[in-house]
């Protein structure tokens, strides 16, 4: 048994020893890289609802180099969607077991910084999503330069966005979006900070962290005073307000709403 499957809790364990009974209970962490072949061709083809005969393991499909989730439709989804690259396999039974890398794009801040960052996290950015789409796989040959993102806001977003890596992607303005506890850990900073990741995660068009973000400042001044409005306007910084206004005005239908259906909520 292999470490990995060893400090597993209890009921984890279970169900994962479980799973792998039709492959006569072989640990695959067990299974060496000499075992695994080369050639996507002899694979399957599966469709999503015949996921029992393809068995996609490895660490996780979020947090490793390797791909890892048994009889998982995520991490199919992740393989058919091209998130991962170096796929080998081996054949038990009737059964394929699957080894693979997790996609890494480099994303570049505008201050010169370089985050690697696997392809399934980065696509939670509407506008990287939308630039892979339009210009092709081979934009991420290349690190992908983000001009008006800070290393420190860029790293705030990266978080945000594998924390959440589970959660659908929003894809309709008017979604409401429930804050978590984390979330708002996350977002217990001050008002000038609040601001520039607001800028920051609209402009990538992270939407669900600027749903929250929203929602946020939408709970803050529900509870100010007058004069403690105004000294959290203050801070919220007064050119960083104005570049969102004008965002407001440029897209209303989608920064208003997101702001207004906070106070509603």
């Amino acid at each position: 048994m292999s470490e990995y499957v060893r400090n597993l809790p209890c009921k984890v364990k279970l169900r994962y020893l479980d799973k792998v009974v039709c492959i006569d209970s072989l640990d695959p962490y067990t299974i060496t890289s000499e075992m695994f072949l080369n050639g996507q061709s002899v694979l399957p083809v599966v469709g999503p609802f015949d996921i029992m005969t393809y068995l996609v393991i490895t660490h996780s499909a979020y947090t490793s180099q390797q791909i890892k989730a048994y009889k998982s439709l995520e991490a199919y989804q992740y393989y058919k969607a091209g998130f991962v690259h170096n796929v080998k396999h081996v054949q038990i039974n009737d059964y394929f077991v699957i080894l693979a890398k997790m996609t890494i794009v480099q994303l570049k801040s505008r201050d010169g910084v370089a985050f690697d960052v696997e392809l399934a996290i980065i696509e939670r950015s509407e506008v990287i999503r939308t630039l892979i789409k339009s210009l092709g796989e081979d934009v991420l040959d290349e690190p992908i330069p983000l001009p008006n993102t800070k290393s420190d806001f860029l790293r705030k977003i990266i978080e945000f966005a594998t924390h959440h890596k589970d959660d659908p992607i929003i894809k309709n303005v008017n979604e409401d979006v429930q804050m978590t506890e984390w979330d708002r850990e996350f977002l217990q900073v001050d008002a000038g900070i609040l601001a520039k990741l607001l800028k920051s995660a609209y402009l990538l068009g992270v939407d669900d962290l600027t749903h929250l973000i929203c929602k946020k400042i939408a709970d803050i001044i529900k509870e100010l005073s007058v004069e403690e409005l105004k000294v959290f306007w203050k801070n919220f910084h007064q050119n960083e307000l104005y570049t969102i206004q004008v965002y407001a005005r440029m897209a209303p239908r989608r920064f208003s709403t997101m702001i207004l259906s906070s106070f509603n909520n």
